[in-house]
């Protein structure tokens, strides 16, 4: 229901995409400094909320 709410509400004008994901995940999973340095590269933080605001940029993009 929660996923649904946030596909209707607008941001800038624009409205998220919104998908749910089947299973749970996994408790306390870490990720390694080496494969962390590799994602902070697609990482965009905010300079107000950067612990709570992160953009992912994809590699490429979706259908192209």
């Amino acid at each position: 229901m929660l996923a649904s709410l946030a596909s209707y509400t607008p941001w800038k004008g624009r409205h998220p995409v919104v998908e749910r994901l089947a299973g749970s995940y996994a408790n306390k999973v870490r990720v390694s400094a080496k494969e962390m340095k590799n994602w902070n590269t697609r990482l965009v933080r905010s300079a107000t909320l950067s612990k709570y605001d992160i953009n992912i940029t994809p590699k490429k993009p979706r259908g192209r």
